[in-house]
């Protein structure tokens, strides 16, 4: 049994792929749907309007996460393409944590607004090291969809 949340994010994600072409739900495995299917929780929180995009659409972060790592594993064809996917879902992540600096920061807490020391250091990921505790929720997520359902 999985935690409420995550039940009420794999509902979100079947009501989505309602609106996706059968020819793109075609290309996620039966293993990986009938575990969502088995694993959704049973009441529908939220109707979606198909015509808007993704990025409009109100999902829970955990449902945006299950519908990237569909994404990845399913529907990026080329793995070109999973690496720009990654470079995207990294470069997210670092203007998220420098907002979050700049919001947060100790240092500037009572001065005037100013330019900020914050430094990037590359992704632990792109060595070809896997630190699970420095790794983010939505990164936990993806990797124990990607550990138990391999292509």
């Amino acid at each position: 049994m999985v935690e409420h949340k995550y039940a009420s994010a794999m509902r979100e994600v079947l009501e989505y792929l309602k609106g996706i072409s059968d020819k793109d739900v075609a290309k996620i495995s039966k293993n990986f749907l009938d575990f969502l299917r088995d694993n959704a929780a049973e009441e529908l929180i939220k109707e979606f309007d198909y015509n808007k995009p993704l990025v409009e659409l109100e999902l829970s972060s955990e449902a945006k996460a299950i519908i990237g790592v569909i994404y990845y594993n399913f529907w990026c064809e080329t793995e070109q393409q999973k690496r720009d996917f990654l470079r995207l879902l990294n470069t997210n992540e670092i203007e998220f944590q420098k907002e979050l600096k700049e919001k947060y920061d100790i240092d500037n807490i009572f001065d005037s607004p100013k330019e900020s020391n914050f430094n990037v250091t590359e992704n632990v990921s792109e060595k070809g090291l896997l630190d699970i505790n420095n790794m983010k929720w939505y990164e936990r997520l993806f990797e124990f969809f990607r550990r138990h359902f391999k292509k």
